[in-house]
């Protein structure tokens, strides 16, 4: 759609036959994709006006949605610490009973891939650790995906929040009368760190697939 300010602008343009400006090398330039681009008809300035209102228009749709899903995957973190966090806090005998009940359903599927000596309650107890980290550990590293490309210091600082989060769990759990231990920490962090490599190499596949940053 031609504006006003387009008619005031085609105003500055006098073309002769051949095209050529006769007034004042008078032209009028627009950058569009970072390159400087001389008209030489009002409707290839109409053209590229529209098409930089369309890109902007994306833009702040772009930004929007991400504004959005920062929002969300910030709830969602929120609540998976506090579920970890908040397990952490059960006195020993609720932990241990829902530990069984949680036994008592996987058990039958764990023993088809695992011998049955295997198949424990304790075993249960630290996937259950590994996959709640391991949970955390792809929400924190979509949030920070949303920000920028991860880079290695990102990627170094996503890991110390995930060592952070483990290591605040274990000691939740000395004063809720549990205990802590060094290896439930190495489990956290092993669950972490997988759910880092997951996003990692899913936004690796994205780039080599679209030839764009993941972001």
């Amino acid at each position: 759609k031609t504006t006003g300010t387009d008619l005031v602008v085609f105003g500055l343009f006098r073309w002769d036959t051949d095209g050529e400006t006769q007034s004042g090398r008078k032209s009028t330039k627009c950058c569009l994709d970072e390159q400087q681009t001389d008209f030489r008809t009002f409707r290839e300035y109409v053209c590229c006006r529209e098409k930089e209102m369309k890109q902007g228009k994306d833009k702040k749709k772009e930004r929007l949605k991400k504004e959005r899903l920062k929002k969300v995957f910030t709830a969602v973190i929120l609540l998976t610490i506090a579920f970890i966090w908040g397990h952490s806090m059960m006195p020993g005998d609720l932990s241990g009973e829902e530990s069984g009940f949680v036994y008592r359903i996987l058990s039958p599927v764990m023993k088809l891939f695992l011998p049955d000596a295997w198949v424990t309650e304790h075993l249960v107890r630290k996937m259950a650790h590994f996959s709640e980290h391991g949970a955390l550990g792809v929400e924190l590293t979509l949030y920070a995906a949303l920000y920028r490309d991860l880079q290695i210091r990102r990627i170094a600082n996503i890991l110390y929040s995930g060592l952070t989060a483990a290591f605040i769990d274990e000691t939740i759990q000395i004063f809720s009368g549990r205990g802590a231990a060094i290896a439930d920490v190495w489990i956290d962090l092993s669950g972490f760190a997988t759910g880092l490599l997951i996003v990692r190499l899913i936004c690796i596949c994205r780039q080599c697939h679209q030839q764009k940053p993941c972001v």
